[in-house]
């Protein structure tokens, strides 16, 4: 039993950087990814001085490059 206690700290330890990583980009880009659907790249794009929220969805078989250029200019 207190070998799986041990392992779930290490996760959660694990996670914590990630979640901070994935905070400060929604923070600077003010995009959030959705991780709950893994069939497309979809998520929002918040802009909280007009208090607006734009969902976006894109085929996982587009680009990258032009996913990103979308979302930038989203952003």
């Amino acid at each position: 039993m207190n070998m799986k206690m041990n392992q779930i700290k290490r996760k959660r330890m694990k996670i914590k950087p990630v979640k901070n990583c994935l905070s400060m980009c929604a923070s600077v880009t003010n995009i959030i990814p959705d991780f709950e659907d893994w069939t497309s790249i979809s998520g929002m794009v918040i802009d909280r001085n007009k208090k607006k929220v734009e969902k976006f969805e894109f085929e996982r078989t587009e680009s990258p490059l032009n996913v990103c250029n979308k979302l930038w200019k989203m952003a």
